[in-house]
């Protein structure tokens, strides 16, 4: 359950252009119907519906507030607490709440915790909507009366080992900014994961009167979006939370903005492979408009443009690497912040001035009215994607109505960003960031500690008497509703293939409710072939075709994609590559010709090569400075050896990357033989026919280096230890070759892997999670590559003192689930069941459907394979998956990737007799 920052990004951030590859656009009118019914219950809970019928499904969400800024002294850490426990039994429901939602077919079934509100949520089945009502307003009305003394010390010990793990804390830079920002014991300069010593100190009265207080209908919102109507919403909202108590009015946090009469600048150190220079502005958090602009104002400074501060900092020759904005809004205070990541060998000093100057000229001339047009259009375009999604549309919803009180309050936005002007962003931006701002650089070097926060103030009594419910409760809460009749069909476009003269196949799918255009050209090459060239080869071949062509510099690319509100991007994977764009329909022809260019005459300027080389030794430190993220490195070299799929970096430096590469890896490995166009949404196949022929039918046909089918080394256990000096848990990965793909396999393979380690309530994560407390989660998967073996994987990070009695339990639970502890038929009912009602929701948007295209195009399916997908999970009997399982997972032959504290570690390891133990560096270099 992820840790969230102090606050959202404004709701349209949705709209962000990606940086993977620069986006524009220009002026768009085109409908957006977001329709958001809203009404209250008598006991105060506030209801938001939007209905929405291409898929059977309906996101589920509830949003309290209360976060970690109501955090009274002595209870810090509590919100978030409460993202745990609600998952724990009530009153009338034992075991874990996760069961009954994930066996009904839910997704995403989670939560978040932030400084201004905690947030459940889940993406269920339309026929599960009565269990999903029943079971968050059980927890609602009834979870003290489930929670024990075990319960809360069990995660208690969950939330120590999510504190220990560095990707969900809060970094020491943004610490020290909220500590140096706000005034000393300011609501949001507290952890929201909370403090030990807290943690420790609490009482089970004293969390049972937390929920007393803050998890009563009058402090929440329910938001329901999807396949559901106003009428449906009302009679079964009413039914299932009529009884629930109202609850006090909790104590409200009030706080001043913070308001800086000079500038202030501080400096720290930390292991950064470059500086980092970061500004940050205070801004009114009610400026709804203004928030708004200032977002535009960001997006305009950090997006190439004669006028952007990008453009003057970053490039050949120029004092940066990299330059972002970001606007985040709080309830209690919005803050604006540019940060540049200065590029070596400039001085701090230099870069400074560069930025100073880079602002003022800002400032003093504004944006284009061409690039905010663009924008305008690229947050059109991407809000109609979003309307598809019904788990964006709640977000929306419920964003909007606890920071503004308007669950619509993106229609509002987008109303401003369309009506912008440079004028007015020149005046948003010169009232704002003219004024006093805070500077924290931070240099490469060894951390000074991070002080401690200023105590919290006192406890305050809630203002209101507890409100009771209805008294005579009107749903049963002594069981569960029965799940539905399942809406099972999936709605699948049309689909049509067919194959161009070189080579090329083309696949159409047709999805005429919106007008936008989605292409996929997909390539059989991935970055298993930076073997044959050098490291990031593949990589920047794909992310450099932006930067021009042979007809058109990297300006007028540039230009091209603003006219005509082109989305492109690239995304790289071990054996295939694919390169995308999106146009609305009236401009497919231009977005076909941009990205044809793009595709096939790339120049790769001498510039951005030379300056990618001149990082390889920054981002060689980087990773050596990570052992734990070099885990699945060292697994896959562990597996595959030196070759394609198993290459490490080495130490000795980088292997410089020539143009001679990218030209020769262009023009092997690009080309009409073996590459997949998919062309889906408002077109026909004739039309996509058409562009096809005319853009990509004469390209050459080429003959891609195939990818060595690699043998599989000798099936023999080892345990690969590598040592994190003051690591505060061991970083546990195991991993082992498995057969490769076949289709009568698959289905009951998914079974076995979602009963090992595929899901939270796995066998393996139950027990080292729910039943041991040694870890925050432990899950892995068996990799769905189409061609060759493949590789099950599972990792987690596990108390260091815990680590030897972890691999124990993770060794005997494999060990059973092939020998003496089988699947049963019970396990088998429940996951096959989830896996069948799950189907409609894993197919929730055209980017879902489109892989699913692909994947099923990769290994010769069908192309609505995935749409059938239920049928062939019902006929995996449990003789099936047990002999699968048998066939697929080798206990005696597992390979063991540790990365932790060895001097605390490895006698218990080596103690263990699993497998022979070596020791080694990032690098995989045998140290002994």
């Amino acid at each position: 359950m992820p840790l969230s920052r102090h606050c959202l990004a404004l709701l349209l951030a949705t709209a962000t252009p990606l940086p993977a590859i620069a986006q524009h656009a220009v002026a768009v009118a085109h409908p957006i119907r977001f329709d958001v019914e809203r009404f209250t219950l008598p006991n105060g809970l506030t209801v938001l519906v939007h209905s929405n019928r291409r898929n059977p499904n309906i996101f589920v969400g509830v949003y309290y507030r209360v976060g970690a800024k109501d955090e009274p002294r002595g209870r810090s850490g509590f919100a978030h607490l409460f993202e745990h426990l609600m998952f724990q039994p009530t009153a009338n429901r034992t075991g874990d709440y996760l069961v009954p939602m994930t066996t009904a077919g839910a997704r995403d079934v989670n939560a978040s915790t932030l400084a201004d509100y905690t947030e459940y949520h889940q993406t269920v089945p339309t026929n599960a909507l009565d269990l999903a009502l029943w079971l968050e307003s059980d927890r609602m009305a009834h979870l003290t009366g489930g929670l024990t003394q075990r319960v809360l010390d069990d995660q208690r010990a969950v939330i120590k080992n999510e504190a220990s793990q560095t990707p969900t804390q809060v970094s020491r830079p943004e610490q020290r900014f909220q500590r140096d920002l706000y005034t000393p014991g300011h609501p949001y300069t507290r952890p929201v994961i909370g403090t030990t010593e807290d943690l420790e100190a609490a009482t089970l009265d004293e969390v049972k009167a937390w929920h007393r207080t803050y998890y009563g209908a009058g402090n929440a919102i329910l938001v329901l979006s999807g396949d559901i109507d106003v009428a449906t919403a009302r009679a079964r909202v009413g039914r299932y939370f009529a009884d629930v108590p109202r609850g006090p009015v909790p104590p409200r946090i009030a706080a001043p903005v913070p308001t800086l009469t000079a500038t202030r600048r501080v400096v720290y150190h930390e292991p950064v492979a470059t500086p980092v220079i970061t500004r940050v502005w205070s801004i009114d958090p009610r400026a709804a408009r203004d928030m708004t602009l200032l977002q535009l104002a960001g997006q305009t400074m950090t997006l190439p443009g004669p006028r952007s501060v990008q453009s003057a900092l970053v490039g050949e020759g120029k004092p940066a690497v990299h330059l972002s904005a970001q606007l985040d809004p709080g309830q209690l205070s919005t803050v604006f912040s540019l940060s540049m990541a200065v590029r070596p060998n400039v001085s701090v000093a230099t870069a400074e001035a560069a930025l100073d100057a880079a602002i003022a000229r800002y400032l003093a001339q504004g944006p284009e009215q061409r690039q905010l047009s663009a924008i305008a259009a690229l947050t059109d375009q991407s809000l109609l994607r979003d309307m598809q999604d019904n788990v964006n549309v709640g977000l929306q919803m419920a964003v909007g109505a606890l920071y503004l009180d308007d669950p619509a309050t993106l229609l509002r936005q987008r109303d401003w960003t369309a009506g912008a002007t440079s004028a007015q962003l020149l005046e948003v931006a010169g009232r704002w960031l003219s004024r006093p701002f805070y500077q924290q650089t931070i240099l490469p070097g060894e951390p000074e500690p991070l002080p401690p926060a200023a105590p919290a103030p006192a406890a305050t009594s809630s203002t209101a008497t507890p409100t009771r419910a209805d008294p005579t409760p009107v749903v049963d809460r002594s069981r569960m509703p029965e799940i539905g009749p399942f809406k099972d069909k999936v709605p699948f476009p049309k689909i049509t293939r067919t194959r161009l003269a070189n080579g090329m196949t083309l696949i159409v799918a047709e999805r005429h409710d919106l007008p936008i255009v989605d292409v996929d050209v997909r390539f059989p090459v991935g970055t298993q072939a930076n073997h044959r060239y050098a490291p990031g080869a593949v990589q920047q071949a794909f992310g450099w075709m932006s930067a021009g062509t042979t007809h058109a510099d990297e300006a007028r690319l540039t230009s091209e994609r603003e006219h005509s509100a082109i989305v492109l991007d690239a995304h790289i994977g071990a054996t295939t590559s694919d390169f995308t764009w999106s146009t609305l329909t009236r401009n497919v022809d231009a977005g076909f010709a941009l990205a044809a260019d793009m595709l096939r005459n790339p120049v790769y300027p001498q510039s951005r090569i030379d300056a990618y080389n001149q990082g390889a030794s920054a981002r060689l430190a980087a990773y050596a400075a990570q052992p734990q993220v070099a885990a699945g490195l060292l697994l896959a070299n562990a597996l595959w050896g030196d070759g394609p799929g198993g290459k490490l970096p080495d130490p000795g430096g980088l292997r410089p990357l020539t143009r001679t590469m990218l030209t020769d890896f262009h023009r092997r490995e690009l080309g009409g033989d073996g590459a997949t166009l998919l062309v889906m949404g408002d077109i026909t196949p004739a039309e996509a026919h058409r562009l096809a022929e005319r853009h990509f039918g004469d390209w050459r046909r080429n003959a891609p280096a195939a990818v060595p089918v690699m043998p599989a080394p000798a099936a023999a256990p080892r345990i690969i230890l590598v040592d994190a000096p003051g690591a505060p848990q061991s970083q546990i990965t195991i991993g082992q070759l498995v057969p490769p793909h076949a289709i009568d396999r698959r289905p009951a393979e998914v079974i076995a892997d979602m009963t090992l380690a595929g899901e939270f309530d796995s066998r393996i994560n139950a027990n080292l999670r729910q039943g041991k407390g040694w870890t925050y989660g432990f899950e892995g998967s068996i990799a769905d590559t189409a061609h060759g073996p493949r590789v099950f994987s599972a990792t987690g990070a596990i108390e260091t003192d815990r680590t030897a009695d972890a691999m124990r339990e993770i060794q005997r639970e494999l060990t059973a689930f092939v020998t003496t502890r089988p699947i049963t038929a019970t396990e088998l009912e429940a996951r096959r069941g989830a896996a069948i009602r799950a189907v409609p929701a894993g197919l929730n948007g055209d980017a879902a459907v489109m892989q699913a295209i692909l994947r099923a195009n990769d290994r010769g399916r069908p192309l609505d394979d995935a749409g059938r997908a239920g049928d062939a999970l019902a006929k995996v009997t449990l003789e099936t998956v047990n002999r699968v399982a048998r066939e697929t997972f080798r206990p005696g032959a597992m390979t063991w990737i540790v990365v932790g504290n060895l001097a605390r570690i490895e006698a218990g390891i080596r103690g263990l007799n699993l497998a022979p133990v070596e020791v080694r560096d990032v690098y995989g270099r045998r140290l002994r």
